[in-house]
């Protein structure tokens, strides 16, 4: 029998529909905490430091209200996951503040997930670790939306396919109930069938959603809103994807957001 993955990302309300969820000013982070360390390369990741830590990014600011669901691009991916660790508050800016609204509550979808799962326990324990209910009929419903069921739903979270965590990543935000979803590149290492189940749960979805991804049908039918970032700025659009693209205008602007940008 055809399955695929059930993403159904329920959320609790907002007090007040008017309410930022977030207001955002930063300027330039420029710590090495958010950098990949490859060992067999260092000297490589030190001059990519280097630049970074001058051009990353600087005074950012935006407003995101309930039920906005955001797309952010850029020609360089770091700048993305950067901020989205500073909204999920794995960074600090090193200048500005990040204000989220009374009632939000966020869960993210880092794009290297590794280390949440290096770990010997079985997946029913493992995603207890982030339910307030504890039994494990609950703890197996979500995992069966995500096709862990029965045996394959005791396996060790250390031996899964990166396939098998970005599933057990959505359960564990579906199990958090946010009204604020994070997802950075939520569509890596996932079949066709379960592309599509995640973009119809994010469409359907009345929360807020920030993401960045690199299929550009997913981008077009989830966001309502376009931010493209650079070293030099950044644009903000409510055109859906592709006008934003091929729109004459907004093209001019993305030329001026990379002009003069030094390739390293």
């Amino acid at each position: 029998m055809f399955s695929t993955v059930k993403p159904n990302f329920s959320n609790r309300t907002f007090a007040g529909a008017e309410a930022p969820n977030v207001s955002i000013v930063m300027v330039l982070p420029s710590r090495p905490a958010y950098l990949p360390q490859p060992k067999e390369d260092k000297a490589s990741t030190t001059r990519r430091f280097l630049t970074l830590s001058e051009l990353l990014l600087k005074n950012f600011s935006m407003d995101v209200y309930k039920g906005d669901k955001i797309a952010f691009l850029s020609k360089d991916p770091l700048i993305i996951t950067t901020l989205f660790q500073i909204l999920a508050g794995e960074l600090e800016p090193d200048s500005g503040k990040v204000e989220w609204g009374v009632t939000a509550t966020k869960s993210y979808f880092p794009k290297d997930n590794n280390a949440y799962f290096d770990t010997k326990l079985s997946l029913i324990d493992w995603l207890r670790q982030y339910s307030e209910e504890q039994h494990i009929s609950f703890i197996r419903g979500y995992l069966g939306r995500m096709l862990f069921s029965g045996e394959e739903s005791e396996k060790s979270a250390n031996v899964l396919s990166g396939g098998e965590k970005v599933r057990c990543m959505l359960a564990k935000m579906m199990i958090a109930e946010a009204n604020v979803l994070i997802f950075d590149e939520p569509t890596n290492h996932l079949d066709l069938e379960a592309i599509t189940a995640l973009n119809n749960s994010l469409i359907d979805f009345n929360g807020t959603v920030l993401f960045t991804s690199q299929d550009h049908q997913f981008i077009q039918t989830v966001a309502d809103r376009i931010i493209e970032i650079s070293p030099n700025g950044w644009i903000e659009s409510h055109y859906k994807y592709e006008e934003y693209m091929m729109n004459p205008e907004m093209k001019k602007k993305r030329d001026l957001l990379y002009k003069d940008m030094v390739k390293k």
